[in-house]
């Protein structure tokens, strides 16, 4: 990592501010502390407690997400439920489980549904969705760690 990078040099003489500002963006999370020469001494101060603060803050983050600096990213999807899809093979409904495994790679599941004339359809449709739910949450939590729950929380997805 680059000694200066979330850090920038602030330097105001018309407002006696000169210091290191620190910015850390992560997961809709915003971490920001300006440290200041007048504060810390010296200019050299300033930057060592800077980097001690974005380092900490980096390290817990990187606690929470299991060491992975990936964006969870999912699309829209007919369903509601980021990564579960209502689609038709051959001929039949079914439920398409978009998963990524430990290594990003993409993985695909299909859970066949009952005709919707069947009797308790929409029993056995939640059942099925509730199992393609906890399908996704599985991978994401052994792939994202903590980070998973949060970004729910985030998107409002229960």
């Amino acid at each position: 990592m680059s000694a200066l990078k979330n850090i920038t040099e602030m330097d105001y003489a018309d407002q006696r501010l000169h210091g290191y500002y620190v910015r850390i963006q992560r997961d809709g999370k915003q971490y920001a502390r300006m440290f200041s020469v007048s504060e810390h001494g010296s200019l050299e101060e300033a930057l060592h407690e800077a980097i001690a603060f974005r380092d900490s803050i980096l390290e817990q983050w990187k606690k929470l997400c299991g060491g992975k600096d990936e964006t969870i990213q999912y699309q829209s999807t007919n369903t509601g439920f980021p990564g579960i899809s209502l689609s038709e093979e051959y001929g039949h409904h079914v439920l398409q489980v978009n998963l990524r495994d430990e290594n990003g790679k993409p993985v695909v599941k299909t859970l066949p549904l009952p005709s919707k004339d069947s009797k308790n359809y929409e029993k056995k449709f939640e059942q099925k969705f509730n199992t393609a739910k906890k399908m996704i949450d599985d991978y994401n939590r052994k792939r994202f760690g903590g980070r998973w729950y949060h970004y729910k929380k985030r998107k409002n997805i229960e």
